[in-house]
Parts: structure tokens; C-alpha cells; sequence
């Protein structure tokens, strides 16, 4: 089985909405008790909005490959 990589963190509520989506449209397409294999990655919207607030693209493109 494949397993599916979501990266959240910008806020919970975004990522458990992106969680729940995927878990109900896998159970939607193969019935019973079937999810996805899921990592979840967070990280830290604080150290993020550092970054863009300096314009350091090199580093939050490094945070982002880094998961």
C-alpha cells in the first residue's frame, strides 16, 4: 500500500481538515474499516512567518525539503 505524506502545521484546524478529507474520500472509494497510511508532518507556522518576514526563501524552501 502507499502511504500518503501530509505536511500541516500552519494551523490544526487546516490540517485535521485535510485529514479528515483524505480519510473519508479513501473510505468512500474502498468501504469498510479502510484508511489511508498517513505521516503527518507539522511544522512551526512561527519559524515559517520568521522566514518570510526576512524574505528567506533559500531557508523556508530547505524547511519544506527537509520534511
Amino acid at each position: 500500500m502507499r502511504r500518503i505524506g501530509l505536511v500541516g502545521g500552519l494551523s490544526p484546524e487546516s490540517t485535521v481538515h485535510y485529514y479528515q478529507i483524505l480519510c473519508r474520500e479513501y473510505n468512500r472509494r474502498f468501504g469498510g474499516l479502510n484508511f489511508p497510511e498517513i505521516t503527518l508532518e507539522s511544522l512551526n507556522l512561527q519559524e515559517l512567518v520568521g522566514l518570510f518576514e526576512k524574505n528567506d526563501w533559500d531557508k523556508v524552501g530547505a524547511a519544506l525539503v527537509a520534511v
